[in-house]
């Protein structure tokens, strides 16, 4: 399947800088380089949905104060299918910038939208209804589990606290839903 690219919000010249600007970040953040360097070549589209991703979470950081692209990458090297990397480098996209779900179709297709629209969880449901909804598609769920079992590693975090632990027992559940 052609993941099309048109209205893309990439700057142009960035897409000639893909491998080298992955490798550095990577080479840069530490233990994830071993994952790009042992062989995983990633596809020109999951290029593109990391550069997507990179570009509209600049500045973002996670708990442990960390790049986020650091989570991101994470789960785009936990998974199999480029769509699976695809949409795991899209998953947090829609949830934690301004780009919408339409702007993911426009770039990526509707299939993948649709799984990151799965992953985008709405306040109108709770968040076991949002993780029901996402055991429907394949992808979704593949995506979604990778992301659970980064979110569960607490070795990232200076110190847990017991809303870290609570969350650890939110997402194992979570897991479970999706087995």
């Amino acid at each position: 399947m052609m993941i099309g690219r048109k209205n893309h919000r990439i700057q142009s010249g960035l897409r000639d800088r893909v491998a080298s600007n992955i490798y550095r970040y990577h080479r840069f953040k530490g233990g994830l380089v071993r994952l790009f360097v042992c062989g995983r070549v990633m596809k020109e589209d999951v290029k593109e949905a990391v550069l997507f991703a990179e570009e509209a979470l600049v500045g973002q950081k996670d708990r442990a104060g960390v790049d986020y692209m650091v989570h991101v990458m994470t789960v785009v090297h936990m998974v199999n299918t480029p769509t699976e990397k695809i949409v795991a480098a899209l998953h947090d996209v829609v949830e934690d910038s301004d780009v919408s779900v339409d702007e993911i179709e426009n770039v990526f297709g509707p299939e993948v939208a649709h799984s990151v629209s799965l992953m985008t969880h709405s306040s109108e449901d709770s968040y076991y209804e949002y993780v029901q909804k996402i055991s429907e598609d394949d992808v979704a769920t593949e995506v979604k589990k990778a992301d659970i079992t980064h979110n569960m590693d607490v070795s990232r975090l200076e110190s847990v606290t017991d809303e870290d632990v609570a969350r650890v027992g939110k997402y194992w559940k979570s897991y479970q839903m999706l087995r």
